[in-house]
């Protein structure tokens, strides 16, 4: 009896972190999104968009070209994820801190929140 009740306590401290590592979440779809863009691989971030923003995320692609993101760091802002990172453009001096709130559908980013 003891046997079975400890398979049963570690299945159910181990179902979320199961449940976490396959499913993703918000937040870190979020971040690895960023991070994909920050890379200009757009396949990669397609696989954190919900299906009616895909085709808007090969416009990025131009768009990140000349564009070095860094220090990215996201966090759940209610049903939103708000991510934090550094800003650099290239032929421009410095780099800049700045912010964005994603619109989340699910674990997927579609869009961001105004």
């Amino acid at each position: 009896m003891k046997v079975r009740n400890i398979f049963l306590l570690v299945i159910i401290l181990a179902l979320p972190m199961l449940l976490a590592a396959c499913g993703g979440d918000k937040t870190g779809n979020a971040e690895k999104f960023m991070k994909a863009l920050a890379d200009n691989d757009i396949d990669e971030a397609k696989k954190y968009v919900c299906d009616k923003e895909k085709d808007s995320a090969d416009d990025a692609a131009t768009a990140f070209e000349s564009v070095k993101l860094s220090d990215i760091s996201c966090k759940e802002d209610g049903d939103n994820v708000k991510c934090d990172y550094k800003i650099s453009i290239e032929g421009v001096e410095g780099e800049t801190a700045t912010s964005i709130t994603f619109k989340m559908d699910g674990d997927k980013v579609c869009g961001s929140a105004e």
